[in-house]
């Protein structure tokens, strides 16, 4: 269920408006190209959340669990984070509420 909900949340970023000011469209472009990485990888990583959700491709698909898989989507988790702070650094009022938020 938290991987739908997280696939959900980056299918939502992808989203956005793309009526954004000019001077913001690099960083509209790199959360959007960073919110599908995300959705696709973990549909990847997570077929049967992936078939839930109608992302195609993977409906063959069945998930492998282990603790290294965990780690290894973890591990993702923190890069991915670490992207998200260098495309929006916190607190940069510079940008519109959407891409902020």
């Amino acid at each position: 269920m938290r991987h739908l909900v997280f696939i959900v949340a980056c299918a939502l970023v992808m989203l956005v408006a793309p009526g954004t000011v000019r001077a913001q469209d690099s960083v509209h472009d790199r959360l959007t190209k960073l919110a599908q990485d995300m959705t696709y990888t973990t549909a990847r990583l997570y077929p049967m959340d992936a078939t839930n959700l109608g992302i195609p491709g993977h409906d063959a698909d069945l998930e492998r669990p282990s603790e290294a898989e965990r780690a290894a989507y973890t591990a993702l988790l923190r890069q991915w984070q670490a992207q998200l702070r260098a495309i929006v650094p916190p607190g940069d009022a510079s940008l519109s509420l959407v891409d902020r938020d």
